[in-house]
């Protein structure tokens, strides 16, 4: 089958914008986190790299532009949870890099960019809401819940995505104590990328 040279062009240009918007937030978020500044550098590498083979899928690339154009808020902070996710993985556990091809933190990495894709399906005036989180409004906190079911929705079309992807949406906001939500999982169920995602969120 011939390769659609303008559909490739365009797919290229998409992509290129997307990583500089990526570079440019990853610049702006690490100056709002501490530690090394050689370790805050690799990892931001590692989310453009991740952005760079996980995008050639169409639906990936998709997602992630919409994600960029929903509000102020969500783009940024799903770059900076893929590259504190990847800081802590490789703090904890030295060898990361070298178990399972580094699996372990493409799960962190790639986990941390849609975990919260899911808000996609809320309005960006919500998502943007500096109290989003902290709300005790009964109304918002069911709308907020509902981000996890509707982040299962969004990740659907995504086959190059690992299958483990879906636990750390399922699990993004369960605590080991069984605080969390939606199920008040304990530490002992909770996949372990998520308890990852978790304290980078």
């Amino acid at each position: 089958m011939p390769i659609d040279l303008m559909k490739y062009k365009k797919a290229r240009d998409r992509l290129k914008a997307l990583l500089e918007s990526a570079e440019k937030h990853l610049g702006e978020q690490s100056k709002r986190i501490g530690g090394d500044e050689r370790v805050k550098r690799d990892a931001g590498k590692l989310v453009l790299d991740l952005i760079r083979v996980h995008a050639r899928d169409e639906s990936m690339l998709a997602l992630l532009e919409r994600m960029q154009g929903h509000g102020q808020k969500l783009f940024p902070h799903s770059l900076l949870v893929s590259m504190v996710s990847m800081m802590l993985v490789t703090t904890v556990d030295k060898a990361a890099d070298f178990k399972d091809g580094g699996k372990l933190i493409e799960l962190c990495g790639v986990g941390g960019l849609v975990h919260d894709s899911g808000l996609l399906l809320l309005p960006s005036e919500l998502v943007d809401s500096t109290d989003l989180f902290s709300s005790s409004t009964q109304n918002i906190w069911e709308k907020i819940d509902q981000h996890i079911r509707f982040g299962f929705k969004m990740i659907e079309p995504i086959p190059s995505l690992p299958a483990e992807i879906h636990y750390i949406i399922a699990q993004q906001h369960e605590e080991p104590g069984g605080l969390g939500y939606p199920n008040a999982l304990t530490s002992e169920v909770i996949f372990y990328p998520a308890k990852i995602i978790t304290t980078a969120n």
